[in-house]
């Protein structure tokens, strides 16, 4: 049991400690400089919206602000068989030319985004969401990276808003610093193997069609691009703004999805972890995403090896710790559940127990999100 305790602790330490730790001495030695220049490519920016009304016509406008040459711009809304008013806000701005693609089937967002690349005309393809919002100067810092021709794909930075979110969260908000740092030091070493989805770019000739209805760009298409050759790039300066969820049962079916899709591609593919010349970006899958998802499984097989060792009066105080974390997340939950005041009592609730909450979801979301992946359960919803 104590080699059990250790090996499942030593995991845990290298994906949430010691992986960030040798990324950065990592960055010391293996950096990739970005030849970037002030470029301005032809571009097609692609949102693919399903039942969208809320969001399509702030959207489009937010598109139609961005600081960039407006004959290199093109603007496609793909409604993905949308039953409320998104096409009908989006002929609004035909004048503006603004493409509207409708399909009145819903079909999934790798088979519009699939379509919509055909019918595109930029070099560069933008792929975002209708949600998102971007920086005036968002694509002019995007796209300075492609004038180093080594670069395939470049992912943007969302800034999460909490208006309206829980304390539970706004902890997302520690969790996203953290993958943002860990994506940058990836950048510099030229290992990033992810994107973000709402904000990512890549060269229209380096998109490969998605081949299953469950797979996105954003864990598919950077990986096609490393097949080819090309590099992937975080871009700190061209921030996006979203939303963070504004209850936990959100933040979890989210989570859900996004393991169970990610893992999916992963395994079907195969392709880093089987070929000697993309070793480096092996090793960052599977540090930076895989061992993350597998994280409760390590949490349980630690908490059962020293709940038997305890049992034996041997490292109590190890499993009287874990037990007192898990007891601290049911109080969050139970907080959250219950319902928020602004007392100082409930706020300083919310300040020691929205943390140990927020990790526990997370990770319940990881560990359904694995097993849905293992069950070969598709997930094709927006």
């Amino acid at each position: 049991m104590i080699k059990v305790l250790l090996l499942c602790a030593a995991l845990l330490s290298y994906t949430w400690i010691g992986y960030g730790v040798l990324l950065s001495v990592l960055a010391k030695f293996k950096r990739v400089r970005i030849a970037k220049a002030p470029i301005a490519p032809a571009v097609t920016v692609i949102v693919a919206a399903r039942n969208e009304e809320q969001n399509i016509r702030a959207r489009v406008e937010n598109l139609l602000l961005l600081d960039y040459p407006h004959e290199r711009l093109e603007i496609m809304i793909a409604s993905d068989g949308s039953s409320d008013r998104t096409a009908e806000i989006v002929r609004e701005f035909s004048d503006q030319d603004v493409r509207l693609l409708e399909f009145r089937e819903s079909r999934g967002r790798a088979a519009v985004h699939n379509d919509a690349v055909k019918q595109s005309r930029g070099e560069i393809l933008i792929f975002t969401d209708a949600a998102t919002r971007f920086e005036p100067s968002f694509l002019l810092q995007l796209v300075s990276n492609f004038a180093d021709p080594r670069v395939g794909c470049v992912s943007g930075q969302i800034t999460f808003g909490s208006q309206g979110a829980s304390a539970v969260t706004r902890q997302r908000s520690l969790y996203w610093r953290y993958e943002y740092w860990l994506r940058h030091l990836e950048s510099s070493c030229g290992i990033l193997a992810c994107a973000s989805g709402p904000c990512m770019a890549v060269r229209k000739e380096l998109f490969r069609p998605l081949s299953d209805r469950s797979y996105d760009v954003d864990f598919m298409t950077p990986l096609d691009v490393i097949e080819q050759d090309g590099l992937v790039v975080q871009e700190p300066a061209a921030i996006a703004f979203d939303e963070m969820f504004s209850a936990p049962r959100h933040e979890f079916r989210a989570q859900v999805r996004m393991v169970s899709r990610n893992l999916r591609g992963y395994l079907d593919r195969g392709c880093l972890l089987f070929e000697p010349r993309k070793s480096w970006f092996a090793w960052s899958l599977v540090s930076h995403k895989i061992l993350r998802w597998l994280t409760p499984f390590l949490l349980l097989s630690m908490f059962a090896a020293s709940a038997r060792l305890a049992a034996r009066r041997e490292l109590v105080s190890i499993w009287i710790v874990q037990v007192t974390f898990y007891v601290a997340a049911v109080v969050g939950w139970l907080h959250n559940k219950t319902g928020h005041s602004s007392s100082l009592l409930s706020t300083l609730f919310s300040t020691l127990f929205s943390k140990p909450f927020a990790f526990c979801l997370a990770n319940i979301g990881f560990f359904f999100g694995v097993l849905r992946c293992l069950r070969r359960q598709r997930i094709t919803v927006y």
